[in-house]
């Protein structure tokens, strides 16, 4: 998928020095001039500490403010590289406020900074573009609302994390319309997943993180799969990482989608294990972009709290007509044995279903997984909203 000549420098900047950044490094450059060059006090520039600068740059980001300027008067140091990392680091860092984080630095989709010592202090300016209009993070958020009210939300915000991203990406992973054109912003934000039903892939991620942070779970954006086309273009693939007890792990629900369908494959991986389902796929191989200068896994990770193994998934009990283990026969174990259906009568024929799950699926005990286990689950699941003494599903087929 081709992305901007931004993102391509920035991606190499960030293998080069061995970094997942949660988002490609701001753009910004450190120009120290003289100590005479001064900022008047008419341009109504703000004069702010360091921490008043972290709250106030990110506030402005959140506004969508094009141009942002602010001097910092407390810095003691000429480390100006150090200025710059402070101010992504106060748009990207995970604050708990589902619209900042990794969520609100994916809108700020370009910038172009500039840092400079003047005589009261860190002169910082930068020009900012945005995916999205005030009004339509506005419109996603009152979204989100409506879907903290669902009943599969609530249960998964009442969850241990692993069930909350289990949720999210399952959610996202049924919701998902792919889109190829990674140079379409219109494409390439949440708003565009939920409102326009399709997206690129940094749209549907974006609103996979945003999910994760509705859900209280630190996202990470991370880039694999970089081929350099020219100066200006390359190919790129993006999936996230989510941090769970001290560790990040891997998360890709958009090739979990192109290889048809939702099978966990890419689910809370780690850098060693994250193709271990793809079936030796090449095309399905994570390519890290740190490979590009010969650095393995290991090497840029070692020092990281990138894990190296897979998160241990919670042991699962699966019942007849309960095949993704959540304790209820719902629609949503109808549409997964649907999926599966599709997918064992697709040219190869292969599914993703465990040998557990198989067993779930097959409710009538026909041996085969297809419509009519579906419809059966979906009877079941309309049966158990009509009394308090519900039948267990064996006793409600025989009857």
């Amino acid at each position: 998928m081709k992305i901007r000549k931004s993102a391509v420098a920035a991606a190499l900047a960030a293998a080069a020095i061995c970094m997942t950044a949660a988002v490609p490094a701001n753009a910004a450059t450190v120009t120290p001039l003289p100590s005479a060059v001064q900022v008047a006090a008419e341009e109504n520039v703000p004069f702010l500490t360091a921490e008043q600068a972290v709250s106030y740059f990110r506030e402005q980001v959140k506004a969508h403010t094009e141009h942002i300027e602010l001097v910092i008067t407390d810095w003691e140091t000429d480390d100006f590289d150090a200025v710059k990392d402070m101010l992504n680091n106060a748009v990207t860092e995970f604050t708990g406020d589902p619209t900042e984080g990794v969520y609100l630095a994916i809108q700020a989709n370009k910038n172009d900074g500039t840092i400079y010592q003047v005589a009261e202090g860190i002169y910082c300016d930068y020009h900012e573009e945005y995916l999205t209009t005030l009004e339509q993070e506005a419109e996603v958020t009152a979204e989100m609302a409506k879907l903290r009210e669902t009943e599969g939300f609530k249960k998964a915000a009442a969850s241990s994390d692993y069930e909350k991203l289990l949720w999210a990406y399952d959610y996202l992973n049924e919701q998902m319309v792919l889109e190829n054109d990674l140079l379409d912003d219109s494409l390439s934000s949440a708003y565009s997943a939920i409102f326009n039903k399709k997206a690129n892939e940094i749209g549907q991620i974006h609103l996979f993180v945003r999910l994760m942070e509705e859900l209280g779970v630190e996202p990470m954006l991370y880039m694999t799969n970089m081929n350099i086309l020219s100066e200006t273009e390359a190919d790129i693939h993006y999936l996230c990482m989510a941090y769970l007890n001290g560790k990040y792990y891997f998360l890709d629900p958009i090739w979990d989608k192109k290889m048809g369908g939702n099978g966990h494959r890419f689910f809370l991986k780690g850098y060693n294990d994250l193709d271990s389902e793809n079936g030796g796929s090449e095309e399905f191989t994570h390519v890290h972009i740190f490979a590009l200068f010969g650095i393995t896994p290991e090497e840029a990770f070692e020092a990281s709290e990138v894990s190296a193994e897979a998160y241990p998934a919670p042991p699962v009990s699966y019942s007849l007509g309960d095949v993704n283990g959540d304790g209820t026969v719902d629609s949503v174990d109808a549409s997964n044995v649907l999926a599966e259906y599709a997918r064992l009568s697709s040219e190869g024929g292969t599914g993703v279903f465990t040998e557990a799950q198989n067993k779930a699926a097959d409710v009538d005990g026909s041996s085969q997984i297809d419509a009519v286990d579906a419809s059966k689950i979906l009877s079941y699941y309309a049966y158990l909203s009509t009394t308090t003494d519900p039948k267990g599903m064996t006793e409600f087929l025989g009857a």
